[in-house]
């Protein structure tokens, strides 16, 4: 046994006063123990304790060892055990003090004949061969005093085992609790419970199987020393068994650690996207809005090839950033939907005419099998025009140039079906247990140009299911086509009229009976002066601010019917700048116009004061509802 604690370095001067004198006080109880031995019954023959010292010296040198917990026990113990049973105390003191003394002297370096002096502190292994060799005497005087109080025979043999394990393993413990304890200012008791009193096993385990090997001696002679081996492959088989507990609790460990390392790569990928998305909606604003003003400045303009193409890339572009956001959601379980009765037909028409263009490009026939009534379904009509984006998207990319694509859209067996099905590059049937899997792509041949980010299907998979329905998928295999089928609960619900489904003409203006503030308060200077030029367009009269500071200023010299804030403003920022204005009485319409679009920032916008919350770029004839809703006489 070891005391644990000093440094490498460190030197005898450097230790504690009290420490300085236990040691001392065990350096000088060598040589009354030495007495003490010498005064003990000498063994009755020499060569059997000469072969027991020599197996002793063997097991101390390469640390043949046995754990157990936090404890790490010498096999030299089990021999000082057997040689207490069949030659006496003299021989077991003898046995740990050799033990003791090589065990602390030299280790084993490369082949079993190559051995180097073991680097310790000089103080230190001193203390450990006088440690050891006044536990060996003193249990030995014990085991010798209490011995013949016992019968003779097997008795009195186990008497003084037992004796001489308990305070063998009490005096060695305790001892070495107590230099800790010195060392690192503690209560020698607590360090016993903490690193020793599990030690205890280890000790009799050693004592029993020494019990076992001397029994076999009295009855068979000294042949049975050969089963000096077998005590080694108990105590190997032991420690491979610690070994394999202790492996498992460190995987275990392993395992915990590296779970906190993914939940805090999940939170800074988290950050990541919603900062992107962030720094990616501020230009999407600017473009969204100068394409409205272009297209509204010239009927020309609508039919014009460029500004078309702005318009698809765009609206490409922020369902990018959605789909990005989108993962977010997925891995952290917080996909909202909004939920109503919902016209498939309609979401269905959406899609197609988002993916047209690149149906157009590649030259494919489309072919499409939808009802003459409406499809009803309580659904959101918003995820379920991207689940049919999704998968007719990736039947356009996937499909050679001039094939097939079939859509259905209809009942079946008393479900609400929509199937996709194409001629083009097929899935292999290995991976379709993955398709659906987060950034999972299926190869496509060189020549392919398509691509994506991996996480159409995993979206479209997550939004099918929170609308309680399925999602399947069928190949034949490469080159053979892949169909994608989507099956959701059927619910009914009435027509709505002609009055109900016209709300008002894409190109009425707001009827203005008086001129409505509205104030702006963006930092963005392109997306601040685009939106400025639409609300003049429809005839209010606006006011622009650079800054949160600025904004709150304006708002006390001209009180705002309306205002439409950043959140992330120069100065005191949108939250702030809301809960002024309502402390200072606005009744404005407050609308978060923001780059960021988690449910947390929607909470916390709503929290402030505001009472819309929308992400940019902002659909422009939703901002117009909004207001329109705006009562002329809502001001601060």
């Amino acid at each position: 046994m070891k005391a644990t604690g000093a440094g490498k370095g460190a030197g005898f001067g450097h230790l504690p006063r009290s420490l300085q004198w236990y040691i001392l006080l065990h350096v000088g109880g060598v040589l009354p123990a030495a007495v003490l031995v010498a005064r003990l019954p000498a063994p009755n023959q020499a060569w059997v304790t000469g072969a027991l010292l020599l197996v002793a010296a063997v097991a101390g040198v390469w640390r043949i060892e046995v754990t157990l917990k936090q404890s790490r026990q010498s096999l030299v113990f089990a021999v000082v055990c057997l040689a207490l049973l069949i030659q006496g105390v003299q021989a077991a003191t003898l046995c740990a003090g050799v033990g003791a003394l090589l065990t602390h002297l030299v280790r084993p370096e490369g082949a079993w004949w190559r051995l180097r002096y073991f680097n310790q502190p000089s103080y230190r292994r001193v203390f450990n061969v006088a440690h050891c060799a006044l536990a060996g005497a003193l249990a030995g005087w014990l085991g010798w005093a209490v011995g013949p109080l016992a019968h003779a025979g097997w008795q009195r043999e186990l008497s003084e085992l037992i004796v001489f394990t308990s305070s063998y393993f009490l005096i060695n413990t305790f001892g070495v609790a107590a230099a800790i304890a010195f060392e690192q200012g503690q209560s020698p008791l607590q360090v016993w419970r903490e690193h020793c009193f599990w030690m205890a096993p280890v000790y009799f385990l050693s004592a029993t199987v020494a019990g076992g090997i001397a029994i076999a001696y009295t009855s068979a002679g000294p042949i049975a020393l050969l089963l000096l081996p077998c005590l080694y492959l108990v105590f190997a088989a032991y420690r491979t068994y610690i070994d394999t507990l202790r492996k498992q609790r460190e995987l275990l460990a392993e395992v915990n650690r590296l779970y906190q390392r993914e939940e805090e790569a999940n939170r800074r990928k988290d950050e990541f996207l919603a900062a992107l998305a962030h720094e990616l909606r501020n230009p999407l604003a600017a473009v969204s809005n100068a394409l409205y003003l272009l297209e509204r400045r010239s009927g020309e303009a609508r039919a014009d090839r460029p500004v078309a193409t702005i318009r698809r890339q765009t609206r490409h572009l922020e369902r990018l950033v959605e789909d990005l956001l989108d993962v977010s959601r997925i891995t952290r379980g917080v996909i909202e939907l909004r939920p109503q009765r919902t016209d498939l037909r309609e979401s269905l028409q959406g899609a197609v005419e988002a993916v047209q263009p690149l149906i157009s490009a590649k030259r494919h026939m489309l072919r499409l099998d939808l009802p003459d009534q409406p499809l009803w379904a309580v659904a959101d009509p918003d995820r379920m025009e991207q689940v049919f984006v999704n998968l007719l998207g990736n039947a356009a990319k996937y499909t050679q140039p001039e094939g097939e694509i079939n859509v259905f859209l209809g009942l079946e067996n008393g479900a609400l079906i929509f199937r996709v099905r194409d001629n083009g590059l097929g899935i292999d049937p290995e991976h379709l247990s993955t398709i659906f899997d987060l950034f999972i792509q299926e190869k496509r041949s060189l020549g392919s140009s398509e691509g994506g980010l991996g996480i159409g299907l995993t979206l479209v998979r997550r939004l099918v299911e929170l609308h309680e329905g399925q999602l399947e998928v069928y190949s034949a295999g490469p080159n053979r086509g892949s169909e994608f089928t989507v099956r959701l609960p059927l619910t009914g619900g009435p027509e709505l009229s002609g009055a109900e489904e016209i709300a008002g003409s894409e190109e009425a203006l707001p009827q203005q009976p008086h001129r409505q503030v509205v104030l702006v308060a963006e930092d963005q200077e392109d997306a601040a002066a685009t939106l400025k030029e639409i609300l003049e367009m429809w005839g209010y009269t606006v006011r622009l601010a650079r800054s949160g500071d600025q904004a709150l200023q304006l708002a006390r010299e001209e009180p705002p019917h309306v205002g439409i804030l950043d959140v992330g403003l120069p100065g005191i920022d949108g939250y702030t700048l809301a809960r002024k204005l309502r402390e200072e009485g606005s009744e404005a319409i407050l609308i978060a116009l923001t780059g960021h679009g988690l449910p947390a920032d929607q909470d916390a916008a709503l929290q402030a004061g505001f009472d819309h919350h929308r992400v940019k770029p902002i659909d422009i004839e939703e901002l117009r509802s909004l207001l329109q809703d705006v009562p002329s006489t809502t001001a601060l």
